[in-house]
Parts: structure tokens; C-alpha cells; sequence
């Protein structure tokens, strides 16, 4: 073989080797990081002295992870209010005349959009995110009265994907005003929990009491409209009472799961109850004083399991504490690594 051809095949070889190379799959695996919103609070409150990356210990199906401990302090804040308006919800309407004022209160000092989904059986009314947190005053004054059933987790699902369309850096927040029990909901609690969990979204529950609000409507309507009720086979019949059915429903529906805490606790947020609207704007005043105060701890996983991870936040040097964080996250090989 002479020199001419031995340089044509080393050639020939070199860019076979090359279209190969160029055509094999290139693998990359990008590592995964979790974000932990934590609520440390003591027993008058709130801590005075803050805490760092060491006095937190936090373990990932029961494997203990390296923690950082991020910066917030400068991070753009959207929150988006998920209404209901089905079911009994209408009853509640009066008790937001001062939720615009209150937001703004919960926002702070911080760089933040608000936006306003409103639903019943379905996701219905979205008023886009602004800075402007008066555009929400007519929709929350007088929003339009729903059907008689309220699909939590459908409009919480909805709002992950609006929030999920904001910048990476914002720190994304649901506030959910509804019953506690979901009644029509399709989402299936898994795909909501991972979607939640990808686009790090905190969801902060505050629920009224449907039952109660019709116990006490019964007891404040005219009890002669309710239908009387026969002591016995041979007793008189008792007229003017409330209604019965009410109490016996309180107790069989208390048994049922309360959506709206369980997507709070699963976020790493917090739910609240209230009856009336002096109880919201204490309600709103706590949360708007916990919302700043939240330590955001991150850790990349060193198990590559999809699917559910359970995890557990502790301060071992001070038992005496009070930890609120998300208990569990989503994991799947499409998740995103992003720092907000």
C-alpha cells in the first residue's frame, strides 16, 4: 500500500470516527435541587436570634442531605388568590371587603404581582398578575356567585400553571379562600403534588366552615320553616326547631379529608380557619407576619428515585422549636434544577 493511500484511509477512518461521535446520544444528567421553606417559631413567636445552615438537620427518605441555607431577601413575591365562589362560598363574600387592604399587607416590602383565579365545579375567572393590587377590589367585592360544588384541587392546579409561567426567580404563593372538602375535583393528589412540587409553589389555606355558616344561618332564619320534629311513635310533635340535619352533617363531613389543609402541609405552607371577618384579618395578619420569616434551606439529592420522597426538618440543638415545612416532594426526570 502506498503512502497516498494509507493517508486517504486514516482520513476516511478519521471522519467516520467523527460522524459517529457526532451521532451518538450525549448523556447529561442535571442534578436536582430542592427547595425547603421552613417556619421556625418558639414559644413566644417568632426566633429573634436567626439561625444558619448547621442548626438545621434534614433527611430525604430518611438519608441525611448537605443543606444551604438561600438568600430571599431581594426575591420578587407573586401571589396568586384562588376563590372560591360555588357551594357556600357566597355566604363569605362580605368578610373580603378588606382583603385588598390586607394583601398589601402581606406582600410588605417586597417586589410582588398579585393575580386572582376564581372557581365552583371547575376553574373559571382569572384576572392576570400585576403590581396594581387594587384591580382585584371589583372581582373580590362582587365576584359572580357559583354552582353549588367547590373543585379544590382543580383550581390550585390551575394556579400552579399560572404561576409556573412567571420568571424562575419569583417566589410563587397561593392563597386559597374556600371549604375545607373538595366535591369535584379530576385532578388526581399526585400529579398535583408533583406539579407543585416542580414549580415550588407554597399554598396558604384559609377555610370557613360550610356547616357551620348553614348552622348558623338555621339558627338565625325563621325556625318555622324548618320541619318539625316527632320525639317518638307516640309523642308530640316539636315545632320551631333548627335543623337537625345540620349537626349530623357537621359530624359525618368532619370525617372527610381536608383538602385544603393537606395541599397547605404538603407545600410547606400553612392553613387557617376563620368564621368571620375579624378572625380573617387576624388570620391575614399572622400569615403576613410568618410569610417574610421563612428560612429557604436547598439540598440536591443523592437518591435518583422518581416519584414521592419523603423528608423530615429538625433542629436537633433545640427540641424546644417548633419546625413548619413541607413534609415530602415530587422527583421525576424531567424536573427542572432552578435556584429562585
Amino acid at each position: 500500500m502506498n503512502m497516498r493511500w494509507k493517508v486517504v484511509c486514516i482520513l476516511l477512518w478519521a471522519l467516520a470516527t467523527g460522524a459517529s461521535a457526532q451521532d451518538a446520544p450525549v448523556i447529561r444528567r442535571e442534578a436536582r435541587l430542592v427547595l425547603v421553606p421552613v417556619l421556625v417559631t418558639g414559644k413566644d413567636g417568632l426566633l429573634s436570634e436567626p439561625l444558619t445552615a448547621k442548626d438545621f438537620f434534614l433527611t430525604d427518605d430518611g438519608a441525611a442531605m448537605n443543606l444551604r441555607l438561600e438568600d430571599r431577601s431581594s426575591q420578587p413575591l407573586a401571589v396568586l388568590v384562588v376563590m372560591q365562589t360555588g357551594g357556600s362560598a357566597p355566604r363569605q363574600f362580605r368578610n373580603y371587603s378588606t382583603l385588598e387592604t390586607m394583601l398589601q399587607y402581606v406582600a410588605g416590602a417586597a417586589d410582588c404581582r398579585f393575580g386572582l383565579l376564581t372557581f365552583d365545579s371547575k376553574p373559571e375567572g382569572v384576572l392576570r398578575f400585576s403590581r396594581d393590587v387594587s384591580r382585584l377590589h371589583d372581582p373580590i367585592q362582587a365576584p359572580e356567585t357559583g354552582d353549588g360544588s367547590a373543585a379544590i384541587l382543580d383550581a390550585v392546579s390551575t394556579g400552579v400553571d399560572l404561576l409556573a409561567a412567571l420568571p424562575q426567580t419569583t417566589r410563587r404563593v397561593i392563597l386559597l379562600l374556600s371549604q375545607p372538602q373538595d366535591t369535584a375535583s379530576k385532578t388526581p393528589v399526585h400529579e398535583l403534588l408533583r406539579k407543585m412540587s416542580e414549580n415550588n409553589v407554597e399554598v396558604y389555606s384559609l377555610t370557613f366552615s360550610p356547616e357551620k355558616t348553614q348552622l348558623m344561618d338555621s339558627l338565625k332564619g325563621n325556625r318555622h320553616a324548618n320541619p318539625p320534629y316527632q320525639l317518638g311513635p307516640v309523642g308530640p310533635t316539636v315545632m320551631g326547631t333548627f335543623d337537625l340535619g345540620t349537626p349530623l352533617g357537621m359530624a359525618f363531613r368532619a370525617l372527610q379529608k381536608n383538602a385544603a389543609s393537606e395541599m397547605a402541609e404538603l407545600s410547606g405552607g400553612e392553613s387557617f380557619r376563620f368564621d368571620d371577618r375579624a378572625e380573617l384579618e387576624k388570620q391575614m395578619a399572622i400569615l403576613a407576619n410568618h410569610l417574610p420569616n421563612r428560612y429557604l434551606l436547598s439540598f440536591q439529592p443523592v437518591s435518583g428515585k422518581e416519584g414521592l420522597h419523603r423528608i423530615e426538618v429538625r433542629i436537633p440543638a433545640h427540641p424546644d422549636l417548633t419546625v413548619h415545612a413541607r413534609n415530602a416532594y415530587w422527583s421525576s426526570a424531567s424536573t427542572p434544577a432552578h435556584l429562585p
